[in-house]
């Protein structure tokens, strides 16, 4: 099962993709909000069905030291 992982910035979103047992992800892409909510959900997505993800894990970052 491919998982797209996401990692939630105030100003950018990491995005990784695991290998279609879902055992290891690597990073597929950041991209910088551009402030419109729906564009920024569409591009996610977009980013869904590039992966052919079926699952998706959402982290919170809130700091760089873990």
């Amino acid at each position: 099962m491919r998982a797209l992982g996401i990692d939630l910035g105030t100003a950018r979103i990491g995005v990784a993709v695991s290998d279609s047992d879902g055992l290891v992800a690597t990073p597929y892409e950041v991209f910088t909000l551009s402030g419109d909510v729906d564009l920024d959900r569409a591009r996610l997505l977009e980013l869904v069905d590039e992966t052919g993800a079926e699952i998706i894990v959402i982290g919170l970052p809130l700091n760089m030291d873990g």
